[in-house]
């Protein structure tokens, strides 16, 4: 089987779909024997996991008579308009079997309704929208993963991670398990991100208004945010990241430069 991610006592680990696991009950749980594009690994958990997934209850209701053509597993067939093949009927939400969660279907609902009533003007980018799944921790995801970045982008893709261990509210709630993990092209915009934490869902999204606009992540490092909380770990990877920006040698010759200057005024 294949797991998005796998969370055992000794921290957390992020799976890619391409990832094959093999599950064994023994006294004190589960061994699962990992097998991946990081070579072979094994940890223990208490339990497992497995969603299958939804299906569309889309027969029966005369789709094909009106025109409206269907995938191969049943879903409402859309374009980013959330336009059917019969031009004139629109669909939105888990029928069209993009991302099952409530936030995207409201947002469908309201792309759909304007595009239907008014004019076929708005658009979905289901790539920067974020999904959360509610375990404990929490795991939040948005933008592309490290994988599709590189495939787009190539080696000029960089990683930004930062560990609960270095976020203060964490230690204080002695809950340090977990990450934040931030994709990153050749400029430093943000092109993906995933945290594992207590809060992951509100703390994704921060990163997602950048991945909106295009942001880079050291653009946070200039906001100011309360303390201590757990939006720290996304606060604290775009420290990190305005500080390698400082410490780069063309910002270090500018810098010192303008030292010399200001010293001989």
């Amino acid at each position: 089987m294949t797991l998005s991610a796998a969370l055992s006592a000794d921290g957390v680990r992020v799976l890619t779909s391409a990832t094959v696991i093999k599950a064994a009950r023994h006294a004190k749980g589960v061994r699962l024997d990992i097998d991946g594009h990081d070579g072979t690994s094994v940890i223990d958990v208490d339990q497992v996991l497995v969603a299958t997934g939804r299906r569309p209850c889309t027969a029966g209701l005369g789709l094909d008579t009106a025109g409206v053509r269907l995938d191969e597993r049943g879903y409402v067939v859309v374009d980013a308009k959330l336009r059917t093949s019969n031009r004139r009927v629109y669909a939105g939400g888990d029928v069209t079997g993009a991302l099952p969660f409530t936030h995207v279907a409201g947002m469908h609902g309201s792309v759909a309704a304007t595009n239907a009533v008014l004019a076929p003007v708005r658009r979905v980018d289901h790539e920067r929208i974020p999904w959360v799944t509610f375990t404990d921790p929490e795991l939040a995801h948005v933008g592309l993963t490290e994988e599709q970045a590189r495939e787009r982008h190539g080696d000029a893709v960089r990683i930004r991670l930062l560990r609960n261990e270095h976020v203060d509210r964490a230690i204080v709630e002695d809950d340090v398990d977990g990450f934040t993990h931030v994709v990153l092209d050749a400029k430093g915009r943000v092109l993906g991100a995933t945290i594992v934490a207590p809060r992951a869902g509100e703390m994704i999204a921060e990163l997602t208004s950048l991945i909106a606009r295009r942001g880079r992540l050291r653009d946070l490092a200039s906001v100011v945010h309360p303390y201590p909380a757990w939006s720290d770990g996304v606060w604290n990877a775009a420290v990190a990241e305005a500080g390698d920006a400082l410490r780069a040698p063309v910002m270090r010759r500018v810098t010192d430069a303008l030292l010399r200057l200001r010293r001989t005024w």
